[in-house]
This record gives structure tokens, C-alpha cells and sequence, in this order.
């Protein structure tokens, strides 16, 4: 059974966070999966760094299941993204942000395939044109947050995974 809901709004929790613990780190969590796969399941990269760092870390955590970094940086996600960095005068050490997998697989893996012919490489099996469109698409949401940091929170530094050698 998961514990009871903590009091106030994640906003409010983390400025309370911060002003109990004024030298703990403020984290701000913004990605899919690996910062919110469901408790029941097993644990995440969140409840780790939770589990590890306890009282030295205060977290404000947007992170969504299934996240695509394309809705991250469109709409409402957005929306609180951008009033959470920009306009809420939080201040945070650091960004934690997780995206690009669900942009690629899942019921969007479909479009980016095409169908295997006998002799057929790898890359014959892709559609180059949309799969680098599409990465194209996910480098964009990460320019876009280092410019949100840049720009609002530039004191804080970014953290991230990959598939892959990322590239700065």
C-alpha cells in the first residue's frame, strides 16, 4: 500500500524542503520511465537517489511513465516546465532529465521501420529519412532545456542518460 499523500503541492513541498534544509541539493526531475517506473514493479533512478542521499537532496519531481521528450517540451508539459524554471523563483543545483527512449519505441517504432526483405541490412529496415528526423526532434528538447537552464537557472547543472555517447 503506498504511503499517504504528503501535504500541499509539489511546489509548495519543495520550497518547504528547501527552507527546512537550506544546504540540501535541489533537484528538479523531468523524464519518463527511469525516474517514475512504477514502486510496484521494482525502484527507479529516483527512489535511488531518494534512498541514498535522504536529507541531502530535496526534489521536485514532473517526471511521468511513459514520457516522450517531444510532449516534455510542447503544451502543458511545457507550460509547467517553463513556470517551474522561470517564473516560480525556485532555485535548483540541478536538473535530472530523462527522454528520447519513448520517442522511439513503443507505438512509435512502427512509423520509423520498414519491412524486411531477404538480404535486407539493418539500415535498409529503417526509414533514415523519419528515424533522423526524429532524433533530430529529441536533440531539439535538449538544446530547448539547456536553454531553459540557460536562461533561468543557469547555476544548474544538467544530468542525463543515454542509449548512447551523448554529445554536448
Amino acid at each position: 500500500m503506498p504511503p499517504p499523500p504528503t501535504p500541499g503541492t509539489p511546489i509548495s513541498r519543495y520550497r518547504d524542503g528547501k527552507k527546512a534544509r537550506p544546504n540540501s541539493v535541489g533537484m528538479l526531475l523531468e523524464g519518463d520511465s527511469w525516474f517514475a517506473f512504477p514502486m510496484w514493479l521494482t525502484t527507479n533512478l529516483v527512489s535511488e537517489i531518494k534512498n541514498t542521499f535522504q536529507d541531502k537532496i530535496v526534489q521536485l519531481d514532473l517526471s511521468q511513465s511513459g514520457d516522450e521528450a517531444r510532449e516534455m517540451f510542447c503544451g502543458d508539459q511545457f507550460a509547467k516546465l517553463y513556470r517551474v524554471l522561470a517564473q516560480e523563483q525556485l532555485k535548483f543545483d540541478c536538473i535530472l532529465f530523462s527522454g528520447g527512449g519513448n520517442d522511439i519505441v513503443s507505438t512509435n517504432l512502427p512509423v520509423l521501420l520498414r519491412t524486411y526483405k531477404d538480404g535486407d541490412t539493418w539500415e535498409d529496415c529503417l526509414n533514415m529519412p523519419r528515424f533522423s528526423r526524429r532524433l533530430q526532434e529529441i536533440e531539439n528538447c535538449y538544446r530547448d532545456l539547456a536553454d531553459l537552464r540557460d536562461d533561468y537557472q543557469p547555476e544548474a547543472w544538467i544530468f542525463t542518460h543515454a542509449y548512447d555517447y551523448a554529445i554536448p
